[in-house]
């Protein structure tokens, strides 16, 4: 089903990585903003920074040092695989409550190319 293993950390990273290797420099302007990722669990989620106001070291693992202007939760790893993949659009994913956002969703509906394959 999916070529990336899931339920594990390297799941989470594969998929970050994925994320990072997605990130332009014209993709970060037209962000210009801290964006976060929770993946997992409710009271345990792994946190993701995304600091497109730099121009390198853009995301790493762990909260920013400001309030975000956006966080993209996710719950299940097999979701994040899905829309890195292809296989699930990330609007019809929010639709689905598969993906739920909190802050800026303007911001949010701008990180779509990132997301989709």
């Amino acid at each position: 089903m999916n070529d990336i293993k899931i339920n594990t950390q390297d799941g989470i990273t594969k998929f970050m990585t994925t994320i990072e290797n997605r990130i332009d420099d014209d993709f970060a302007k037209k962000i210009n903003s801290i964006c976060t990722f929770e993946i997992g669990i409710p009271d345990k989620p792994e946190v993701w920074t995304l600091d497109c106001t730099k121009s390198s070291n853009r995301l790493y693992k762990g909260s920013p040092e400001t309030t975000p202007v956006c966080t993209i939760v996710i719950r299940h790893i097999s979701d994040c695989i899905a829309i890195i993949q292809g296989e699930i659009n990330p609007t019809v994913a929010f639709m689905q409550g598969k993906i739920k956002i909190k802050g800026d969703i303007s911001t949010a509906l701008k990180m779509q190319s990132i997301l989709s394959k």
